[in-house]
């Protein structure tokens, strides 16, 4: 009897160990992001779905790269998303006198000046919506300095 009790304790384990929330399915994206016609030269892209996790994307050189839900580069969640561009000068980058403080000295990049219109930097305004679908996604931002 112990026997059978153990291999129902060691089956029930088995069996729930895997049964964790389910991750959505996850797409590649690539792409542009222009203002006024212009490759944007760095920034940062977030997609946000109901009931799904954040994914974001980098701009380098007017290109999207570097999609990441989960891990760097695993992509964003299929469906429907608001969409949101943060881009800021970049801060002169000072090595700072003590090693401990380059997260406070880091964080002065958050701080630049904003590139583009506050209204893209939340996905409530912005006025941008994309559908990632199951296959390699292209998505191509045109931003504008004056609203349309």
């Amino acid at each position: 009897m112990t026997s059978a009790r153990a291999w129902l304790v060691i089956l029930a384990v088995a069996a729930g160990g895997g049964c964790g929330p389910r991750r959505p399915e996850l797409a590649a994206v690539e792409g542009t992001v222009t203002l006024d016609g212009r490759p944007l030269a760095h920034g940062i892209i977030s997609f946000e779905a109901e009931g799904r996790r954040p994914a974001t994307a980098r701009i380098v050189d007017g290109r999207i790269v570097e999609a990441t839900t989960y891990r760097p580069g695993d992509g964003v969640p299929t469906g429907r998303h608001r969409v949101a561009v943060t881009a800021r000068e970049q801060a002169a980058a000072a090595a700072p006198a003590d090693p401990g403080q380059a997260t406070i000295a880091s964080a002065g990049a958050m701080a630049g000046k904003l590139l583009l219109p506050s209204r893209y930097t939340d996905p409530a305004t912005s006025g941008l919506t994309v559908t990632i679908a199951a296959e390699p996604n292209r998505i191509d931002l045109q931003l504008a300095t004056k609203p349309p």
